[in-house]
């Protein structure tokens, strides 16, 4: 079962997407330093499993951002590798079709700027 998952940047360390799928309190979510564990971790020489508590974390790298999910110790973790890598394609399909949504939308309307709001 996932606990959560995490998008972190890689220098700072700042979360820019998370999901948690087990109730925790904001305190015990500040506490979880998964950034620290899988960004001191050399990448060439070990592997993308970490073993956190009671539980496993898999992890990938893209362009500067760690995807990291959070999952029981009796998961298959190359499942969950998998499921990281198809997330990354999913999210690099979707925002290259919207980049081409505005652009398309920019050229038509003479717009140098396009601004979206909520009416």
């Amino acid at each position: 079962m996932i606990r959560f998952i995490l998008v972190q940047q890689n220098r700072q360390g700042k979360t820019r997407l998370s999901k948690w799928y087990v109730p925790y309190k904001d305190e015990e979510k500040a506490r979880y330093m998964v950034h620290r564990l899988v960004s001191s971790r050399d990448q060439k020489y070990q592997s993308n499993f970490v073993e956190f508590r009671n539980y496993k974390i898999v992890y990938r790298r893209y362009a500067g951002l760690f995807f990291c999910v959070c999952f029981d110790a009796n998961d298959n973790e190359l499942a969950y590798l998998e499921a990281i890598h198809f997330l990354v394609t999913v999210l690099s399909i979707w925002s290259f079709s919207h980049r081409k949504l505005f652009t398309k939308l920019r050229r038509s309307t003479g717009a140098s700027r396009l601004c979206m709001c909520a009416s």
